[in-house]
């Protein structure tokens, strides 16, 4: 074979490759059936929108065939979970804006709006006006409650953040102050004598068994949750 079928074929080959490679997530498309639901997203996924010659529905049948096209586009979830593998396997960043990568692989929530890291960091306290109106809310809440003969436990759940800080990159932990749940027991307990259970100190201790949270979610896992029942009933 000489030079020339050589080149003609590898360009072949490419081009073979190239079309492959493009036609593969359409004919993926075209030829599966179509999910109503992403299970890895918890969401409804955009249905195929219906044509009409009408001007109103001619209008908005481009952007509605892109949202469905996105959503339906073939091995999408397969290249999802490619990206966010290389991103955070490769570079240890996270691909979403509420969540950090930590250490051993645990996930860490991020929402700005909640500050979260505002409060670890002990920046965000509470003013004296905001104790005092809690106090009174959960005053009243008890008071109720005692007349119904009800006793009322106020219980506190710590986040993962609280329990496993060892995980959270160091950037995003740097202490100068109480955190707001610090701040708020220890006004309750000189100025109320409403029933607080604070279940950090039960999980803490929980977590030098085996793990208590979930790696990559928020909540308490099964032993988490366990402990903190059992410390409820105990009280």
């Amino acid at each position: 074979m000489n030079k020339l079928n050589v080149h003609r074929l590898s360009e072949l080959i490419l081009l073979s490759l190239f079309m492959l490679v493009i036609l593969a997530p359409l004919s993926k498309t075209l030829l599966s059936q179509q999910s109503t639901m992403s299970a890895g997203e918890k969401r409804n996924l955009s249905p195929m929108p219906i044509f009409s010659l009408e001007a109103k529905s001619l209008a908005q049948f481009p952007e509605q065939f892109e949202k469905y096209y996105n959503d339906h586009f073939g091995f999408r979830d397969s290249f999802i979970k490619l990206y966010l593998f290389i991103m955070v396997n490769g570079f240890q960043t996270s691909p979403v804006d509420k969540v950090i990568v930590g250490d051993n692989d645990y996930l860490f929530y991020n929402d700005k709006a909640a500050k979260i890291f505002e409060d670890i960091q002990g920046i965000n306290p509470f003013t004296q006006d905001e104790l005092k109106i809690w106090k009174g809310i959960l005053e009243r809440k008890k008071e109720w409650l005692d007349k119904e003969g009800i006793k009322y436990l106020l219980v506190f759940s710590p986040n993962k953040h609280t329990i496993y800080p060892e995980y959270i990159p160091k950037k995003y932990i740097p202490r100068s102050g109480k955190t707001r749940l610090d701040q708020f027991i220890e006004y309750m307990k000189t100025n109320s004598d409403v029933a607080i259970l604070d279940l950090r100190e039960p999980l803490l201790q929980a977590k030098l068994e085996k793990q208590a949270y979930y790696k990559s979610d928020t909540h308490w896992n099964d032993w988490g949750a366990y402990v903190a029942s059992q410390t409820n009933i105990e009280t």
